[in-house]
């Protein structure tokens, strides 16, 4: 691999054929950085975290624990963090996004702000995750998906289809239970399922 000047590799991190570190990134620890991806900035990939394919990793993003970062199209900049057993492949994290746990993100999603991502939860297709959104437990988001505003999505449920969680508005399907979440905004539990063109918005 190559390795600007400024850029500090050290411990039993490796640096495979065909990957770059430049800028002010440091790589420690048993990182890894392979395929074609690039590490650049003032990223911080530490402890075993795998950066591969091409995967692009700048900013003060910090890559930590066991992730596994990197597909076609991976984006981590701003001051995102991915730890734990996350997996994040083709997507955009920016912002203040925190992904960790043993989470699963594979689609064409952008993460911005203040997103938590966490324990069990599984982000796929179209969706799009943003502005202060949590996801836990087993969640699942995915279809065309949109969270946004102070949603909380946790326990079993899952938001799918053309389904928009948000603020202003407040429909939903006869078979969905949303709860008020105070000044989180809107709380999707249990065995929830948001779907179709439904639309949650705080505000009512």
């Amino acid at each position: 691999g190559y390795v600007q000047a400024n850029a500090l590799i050290n411990g039993d991190a490796k640096i495979l054929s065909g990957a770059r570190v430049g800028g002010h990134a440091h790589v420690f620890g048993k990182g890894t950085i392979k395929g074609n991806a690039q590490v650049s900035g003032h990223a911080r990939i530490r402890d075993e975290a795998v950066i591969k394919a091409l995967a692009d990793i700048s900013n003060h993003a910090i890559i930590s624990g066991k992730a596994i970062v990197g597909s076609k199209l991976t984006v981590v900049s701003g001051n995102a963090e991915i730890s734990g057993n996350a997996q994040v492949l083709e997507c955009t994290v920016k912002g203040n996004a925190r992904i960790y746990g043993n989470a699963i993100i594979d689609g064409n999603y952008c993460h911005y702000e203040n997103v938590i991502i966490c324990d069990e939860a599984q982000i796929y297709g179209n969706a799009v995750i943003k502005n202060k959104a949590y996801l836990g437990g087993h969640a699942q988001i995915y279809g065309n998906a949109q969270t946004f505003s102070s949603c909380c999505i946790t326990g079993n449920a899952q938001l799918f289809g053309d389904a928009i969680c948000g603020r202003d508005m407040f429909e939903h399907t006869d078979t969905t239970i949303i709860q008020k979440y105070y000044d989180a905004g809107i709380f999707i539990s249990g065995n929830a399922r948001v779907f179709g063109n439904a639309k949650l918005f705080d505000g009512v």
